[in-house]
């Protein structure tokens, strides 16, 4: 193309051809699905997998406020109340290996990160992704959403909420030492973890409980100093 004919509505043309709105049908027509997976599967291609070892992902997904109001996935979300602005949710799916970003979704900003775990496993399946492990937030995780993700034979490293019975009970019964052999290395350095082989959402696997003593002691001594008013 001549660089004199790439303009802004030359460029906007050009995506209407991988994803656009049917004037006909009023519905969404994306090759985009189609695209990532050809893509990937040129990488693999080029950039295997070493000894033929399964793919370790990582999914996420991040809201994106925007001012615009003519996008249909547009809509009130968990950051409206922060930003004032309507959003729309954006999630990805990374190779560990190498960093390849094998796809992509775009959500409704109503949309929570729990609802979006059926079109990850249809989108793996469609791709031919290896079955490895999928790593993901604690925002994923429900005993539905882990049964879900072994259906499909996946393995799964997942945070997990404290609000849980099962997570509260482990939590009191375990205590990470401070000492360096569980110092776990960040730029703060003030994580420490143990790794605990224990049943959890009714499944055998292993659980890492951490501790953080910065915010520990900050939690203590707001607390130590609101009892000192109070009495």
């Amino acid at each position: 193309m001549d660089p004199l004919d790439f303009s802004k509505d030359a460029y906007l043309q050009s995506l209407d051809a991988i994803c656009s709105k049917s004037k006909k049908t009023q519905r969404i027509q994306s090759h985009i699905p189609f695209i990532e997976a050809e893509l990937y599967q040129k990488w693999r291609t080029i950039h295997p997998l070493p000894d033929q070892s399964p793919e370790t992902i990582a999914y996420d997904l991040t809201t994106i406020p925007t001012y615009g109001k003519e996008c249909p996935l547009i809509e009130p979300g968990s950051k409206t109340h922060e930003t004032q602005l309507n959003q729309l949710n954006l999630s990805v799916i990374t190779s560990y290996f190498d960093s390849y970003p094998i796809a992509h979704f775009v959500h409704p900003g109503s949309f929570h990160s729990i609802t979006t775990i059926p079109d990850l496993m249809i989108r793996l399946r469609e791709m031919m992704v290896p079955q490895g492990t999928i790593v993901w937030d604690r925002g994923y995780t429900t005993t539905a959403e882990i049964g879900r993700v072994e259906k499909e034979g996946w393995k799964l490293v997942c945070g997990v909420t404290k609000r849980t019975k099962e997570a509260k009970n482990l939590i009191a019964r375990t205590e990470p030492p401070i000492d360096p052999d569980h110092l776990v290395p960040t730029q703060c350095m003030n994580i420490y973890a143990e790794k605990v082989d224990t049943p959890l959402f009714g499944r055998k696997g292993s659980v890492v409980v951490y501790v953080n003593t910065e915010r520990r002691m900050r939690e203590r001594k707001s607390r130590n100093c609101a009892i000192y008013q109070i009495s």
